[in-house]
């Protein structure tokens, strides 16, 4: 049985969910970024990641700002060409809040990080 965590955060939360998955993949089994943002600067772990079988759920609205919207796209991008799996949500008519029924997105998403 695995015993790592499912790491979760929003907003700053998210951006910094997104940097510890990544720097230490090891500690845990998943990470929930919503409305975080995937900075360049966390390009230099995905090595660390790739091998430790980490996987990353991103929940975005899909009315948030376009830098936001797009440096999701780039750590979306980064995070598949390095071999990391990766479930991707953007809720239309969403701005820079959680998004939807949360419980029940929050279960989705770690019923689909457990698999």
């Amino acid at each position: 049985m695995d015993k790592r965590i499912i790491l979760l955060g929003f907003s700053q939360g998210g951006t910094m969910a997104y940097y510890m998955g990544l720097k230490d993949a090891e500690l845990f089994k998943g990470v929930i970024a919503i409305a975080g943002f995937y900075d360049t600067t966390f390009n230099q772990y995905l090595n660390n990641a790739k091998d430790k079988k980490i996987k990353f759920v991103i929940m975005l609205g899909g009315d948030e700002p376009e830098y936001r919207i797009q440096a999701n796209l780039d750590g979306l991008n980064k995070l598949v060409k390095a071999g990391i799996g990766v479930s991707f949500q953007v809720y239309a008519g969403y701005g820079h809040t959680i998004p939807g029924d949360i419980d029940f997105e929050i279960r989705r998403a770690i019923e689909w990080l457990e698999k």
